[in-house]
């Protein structure tokens, strides 16, 4: 999610004629799905995606893990973030499914680097180290609708809106139908990871907040990370008619709504 927010940062939609919005329906690491769509992965969360995503940040910063690094050092403010070596090589050593998938991509023209380069980097990103206190400081520019730490524009608000959008529909890969049908009964919409044990999440003028899950199968986790999510953490992707509105059917159906403090949902 991270790098695609810098691609988009720094060229803004472009990125979405090499890779799909759409939810996969398969595993996050399938080789079938990217044949079948000749080499345009679904989207940008699974393996396939992301690589393509590392490939474009690559051509753009020439360091794809270092502008990674960078971000999460500034939007966290915690300047020891840093890529664990041992686990970066572990990544390597055992990743033979994403080189076969960068292979792929390669054979139908869709990565602008070579293959060698962008799996270092890619694996030097999935090595990232940090507290669950530094990805949720990290995330919160999502929060703020674009808005980085220092209070300077990162992402605009269109571009903020549209990642946690795709993060919505595709982020659970083979779950994203009935994780969000979970979510749009709970609250307006929200959006989770759950390619990782850590799950962040965000709300606008609110907060931004990982949960940490056991390490499950996507479906899995999400609806760990929703059962046990504390808070009600939205993403105000479309308004129902009035707050009240959506309060009154929500109680008819039995269910309680919390309240957040600063809550922007007016209930």
């Amino acid at each position: 999610m991270f790098s695609l927010a810098l691609v988009m940062s720094y060229d803004y939609d472009s990125i979405w004629r090499r890779v799909f919005r759409e939810p996969s329906g398969t595993p996050f690491n399938s080789m079938i799905q990217l044949e079948a769509d000749k080499g345009i992965p679904r989207n940008p969360f699974i393996n396939a995606g992301a690589l393509v995503v590392t490939d474009r940040l690559l051509t753009l910063t020439g360091d794809a893990a270092g502008a990674i690094r960078g971000l999460m050092r500034l939007e966290s403010g915690n300047p020891t973030v840093d890529i664990d070596a041992l686990v970066a090589a572990s990544e390597a050593d055992h990743g033979h499914r994403n080189a076969s998938l960068a292979h792929l991509l390669a054979s139908y023209g869709n990565l602008e680097n070579p293959v060698e380069d962008v799996l270092e980097n890619y694996f030097k990103q999935c090595a990232l180290a940090m507290t669950c206190e530094d990805l949720a400081k990290a995330s919160l520019f999502l929060a703020r609708h674009g808005v980085a730490a220092g209070g300077s524009p990162f992402l605009s608000p269109n571009q903020s809106k549209r990642v946690n959008a795709v993060m919505l529909t595709c982020g659970t890969y083979d779950a994203a139908g009935s994780s969000p049908t979970v979510w749009a009964c709970r609250a307006r919409v929200g959006w989770v990871e759950a390619s990782s044990p850590l799950c962040p999440a965000a709300a606008p003028s609110l907060c931004g907040g990982p949960r940490w899950v056991p390490t499950a199968t996507p479906w899995l986790a999400s609806r760990l990370w929703m059962n046990h999510c504390p808070h009600w953490l939205v993403h105000l992707l479309a308004p129902l008619p009035t707050p009240h509105h959506f309060t009154a059917v929500l109680r008819e159906r039995g269910i309680t709504l919390r309240r957040c403090c600063r809550c922007c949902l007016g209930f």
